[in-house]
């Protein structure tokens, strides 16, 4: 028979490896130099076009090519395109901006799973049941 303390271990190990696994698969896509899907490209699109100085929302983004629609709102835009701006065209910005946000959200599951009386084991759960 295993100790609780034995098992506890185990089991906060387990839940390590699940955020192990998003890490290792989160850094790995982040350096990845080609586009990853059929919609990565749409989604860079309008940041592009905020990081040239074109509009991204309105009609004169709607009348004029590229015909692209934004996919998000005007904050991820504005923060992508600085992004842009100091890095120079690639699509590991956005990348980036997509992997911390996600592990943001994963400590506020974490967090609120602890606000409503979770033990901290049962809220990492959670988190990794996020990611």
């Amino acid at each position: 028979m295993v100790s609780p303390r034995t098992r506890s271990l185990l089991q906060y190990g387990v839940l390590a490896l699940g955020l192990l696994a998003y890490g290792i698969v989160g850094v790995a896509a982040i350096a990845y130099p080609y586009d990853l899907g059929m919609y990565e490209g749409v989604v860079f699109a309008p940041a592009l076009r905020l990081f040239q100085g074109e509009a991204t929302f309105g009609p004169e983004a709607a009348l004029t090519p590229p015909y692209n629609f934004p996919l998000y709102g005007p904050l991820y835009y504005a923060g992508l395109g600085a992004l842009l701006k100091i890095t120079g065209v690639a699509f590991w910005p956005g990348r980036l901006v997509s992997f911390v946000c996600g592990l943001g959200l994963a400590g506020l599951v974490f967090r609120h799973g602890r606000r409503v009386g979770l033990g901290t084991q049962e809220s990492l759960l959670l988190a990794n049941v996020f990611l």
